[in-house]
C-alpha cells in the first residue's frame, strides 16, 4: 500500500465498520492511530519510508477481523 504524507489514506469500505487503525514505524513505535477511521484524516507530517499497519474491523458484535501490512509513504 502506497499513500502520501500529509494525504487521507483511502481504506476500501473502513467506513462500514467499526474499527481502528495503527501505524508504526519499522521499530514498531506506534506513530499514529485512529478509531472509527472514515477516510477522512491525513496521515500527518510522517517522515518517507516503510510503515506497517494493523487493521482491526468489528464485523458484529464480539467478531473481529485483523489485516496487516506494509504502507509506504511518499512525498
Amino acid at each position: 500500500t502506497v499513500a502520501r504524507r500529509n494525504q487521507i489514506w483511502m481504506i476500501p469500505l473502513i467506513g462500514n465498520y467499526e474499527n481502528e487503525v495503527i501505524i508504526m514505524n519499522v521499530q514498531g513505535r506506534i506513530v499514529n492511530r485512529f478509531i472509527n477511521y472514515r477516510n477522512q484524516t491525513s496521515l500527518g507530517n510522517v517522515s518517507v519510508g516503510v510503515y506497517f499497519y494493523r487493521i482491526r474491523i468489528m464485523e458484529s458484535p464480539g467478531q473481529y477481523k485483523y489485516y496487516s501490512g506494509r504502507l509506504l509513504i511518499t512525498e
